[in-house]
């Protein structure tokens, strides 16, 4: 999927900037094949954000929980059965399971 020629200096495929309000604390490509270009991120501010590398000149993104966020993001993953699925983990010691498939009214 990402690949370099020998011949390019830069090995930077793409730079994102998100999470705008705090650092990134965890990130995870989806597993699957058929999505292998969705990054999943989670910021010390407690949003979960999915951004999509399909095309890493113009990635696209959308956060997950626009509304919900507090406790800083400490573990993400994807379900390894059903690729739409995504859990977060929170400093708070909670556990948030997203369906990115009904996420996206959060787009950003």
């Amino acid at each position: 999927m990402f690949y370099r020629s020998s011949q390019d200096a830069d090995p930077v495929v793409t730079t994102i900037s998100q999470h705008v309000k705090g650092a990134v604390s965890a990130l995870a490509f989806n597993p699957h094949p058929s999505c292998a270009f969705e990054l999943a991120t989670g910021g010390s501010n407690g949003e979960v954000i999915i951004t999509s590398l399909e095309n890493p000149n113009q990635p696209e993104s959308f956060c997950l929980n626009p509304n919900q966020v507090g406790a800083e993001i400490t573990q993400i993953a994807w379900n390894t059965q059903v690729p739409h699925i995504v859990a977060a983990s929170s400093a708070n010691g909670s556990v948030i399971v997203y369906d990115k498939n009904k996420g996206k009214n959060g787009a950003r």
